[in-house]
């Protein structure tokens, strides 16, 4: 692993981690629909699966922080849906 690399991957996923451990997506996913369309981004929201690939990708680059929040996130979600567990969330969820 290019230990440069992986330092800058972590900071850049730990800028996008909110107080709730979950890590909004990528800012590509909310580009407006319309040109001048105005400042409509919407960076709130945590997709599931992406959360766990970023935790193991911090497992694997020795990242505990940020793994221990993706864990927690996750862990919550779980342990308050269940089976009906969303495919996203937003970060502000408690």
């Amino acid at each position: 692993m290019a230990p440069e690399d992986a330092r800058h991957a972590y900071t850049v996923l730990r800028g996008l981690t909110s107080s709730s451990g979950g890590m909004v997506a990528a800012a590509t996913t909310s580009l407006p629909e319309r040109a001048e369309a105005g400042r409509n981004y919407d960076y709130r929201y945590v997709w599931i699966r992406d959360q766990c690939y970023a935790g193991q990708a911090a497992a694997a680059a020795g990242g505990h922080p940020l793994l221990d929040d993706a864990v927690r996130f996750i862990s919550a979600r779980l342990h308050e849906d269940g089976a009906a567990m969303a495919p996203a969330y937003t970060v502000t969820v408690p």
